[in-house]
């Protein structure tokens, strides 16, 4: 099999990377009737300048092309700090704000870092961008999705089409698309990548156990599971089968009740009360996903929604978190930590402040982890100094 050169894939990722940060902004073209509508026509303008030199094998291989490449990227860059200035709606979610900051600072490192050469590298933080897409764009339905009809570019896999679509908020086309992926696996993307992407759209968005069990039962009469994905895809059904009675009524409960369903859903992963050791293998809570993510859902959706007394308001912030940090096969570690460091900066001193600063820094030192032991850069230490003090430690 031929393969292809650096720079024709360091090319076809920031195509598709660049694609996937246009549709995770326009997702709120419409929510803030402003100038944001104007942030989101200039990204549109920006990316369509860009893809006829994207699809190009060799374009970056042009000093001035990837001078003009590096501009684009901080412009879009920029776009996303604009969002995240202009939408005020969405400051009570600490998963919205780390979304677009996490963005903002990829982007950001990704063009000082294009004219360097440091093509893998590059790739690597590209690749990156889709994962807090769907974190953001998959906590509870959108409003003002993508168009539905966009036409994606070519050379796309069906595993990168379908996760595209579910980061722009496509959610029937993602649906069937994930279906697609997961019953043709490649050798780079086994199917149960697509299957828990489709498990966090039937539980995030959608909140319908009972097609998400009838999909993941067709899934299985089609293909061959490995003992491993068919031990966690029976995990998934056995809680969705738990969850059916009670899909249609948490909209109709208080802040406070919905609260309580988002404990219950957490100590029944064996997360909290009490909570989990960070010593412990998360992939031990892998057969809750159904529970955890339901919860992370809950917990978005009040924080976002709801005026919260403050003791509440803690936990809240405390527990969000907590729940992602089993959830490291369906979200980027990067964003868990960002929210840890949220719920410190919201709540600095106060119940949770401690136990959110010890995570963190937990996540910090696996980070930093290698061969030579722990290697913390002196930003990384001046960092965690800083948050040790505002959690009161």
């Amino acid at each position: 099999m031929k393969l292809a050169s650096p720079v024709s894939s360091m090319c076809a990722v920031l195509r598709h990377s660049t694609l996937i940060c246009l549709l995770c902004c326009s997702a709120f073209a419409e929510s803030g009737k402003t100038n944001i509508e104007k942030e989101m026509r200039d990204i549109n303008t920006v990316y369509l300048d860009l893809r006829p030199i994207l699809l190009s094998p060799n374009a970056l291989a042009d000093p001035k092309v990837k001078e003009r490449v590096e501009r684009d990227v901080r412009r879009i860059a920029n776009e996303f700090h604009a969002v995240r200035k202009q939408d005020k709606r969405w400051d009570n979610d600490p998963g919205y704000q780390a979304s677009l900051k996490l963005m903002r600072d990829t982007l950001r490192d990704v063009a000082g870092r294009i004219r360097g050469g440091h093509t893998e590298y590059v790739r690597w933080r590209l690749l990156s961008l889709e994962s807090h897409c769907i974190s953001c764009h998959t906590r509870f339905e959108l409003v003002d999705p993508f168009p539905q009809n966009y036409s994606l570019p070519e050379g796309m896999s069906r595993f990168e089409k379908a996760t595209a679509l579910l980061a722009m908020g496509a959610y029937a086309r993602a649906e069937k698309a994930l279906v697609d992926a997961s019953l043709v696996p490649t050798d780079d993307q086994t199917p149960i990548e697509s299957m828990r992407a489709l498990l966090t759209l039937y539980v995030r968005v959608l909140k319908d156990p009972v097609k998400a069990i009838a999909t993941f039962k067709d899934i299985e009469s089609k293909l061959k599971l490995s003992h491993d994905q068919s031990v966690e895809m029976h995990s998934w059904i056995s809680s969705l089968e738990k969850w059916k009675p009670s899909s249609a009524k948490l909209d109709t409960k208080s802040a406070q009740e919905r609260l309580e369903t988002a404990r219950h859903l957490l100590k029944q992963a064996g997360i909290y009360m009490p909570l989990r050791s960070r010593s412990t293998p998360v992939d031990q809570y892998s057969n809750h996903a159904v529970e955890l993510l339901r919860a992370t859902s809950i917990l978005h959706e009040v924080l976002t929604k709801e005026k919260l007394p403050p003791a509440e308001a803690q936990e809240a912030d405390f527990m969000l978190p907590l729940a992602y940090d089993s959830l490291d096969q369906f979200f980027p570690w990067e964003y868990t930590q960002y929210l840890y460091e949220k719920c410190i900066r919201r709540h600095p001193k106060g119940t949770y402040a401690e136990k959110c600063f010890n995570r963190w820094n937990d996540l910090l030192t696996l980070r930093s982890s290698g061969s030579s032991g722990v290697m913390l850069s002196e930003a990384d230490k001046r960092k965690a100094a800083k948050l040790k003090k505002l959690a009161g430690i």
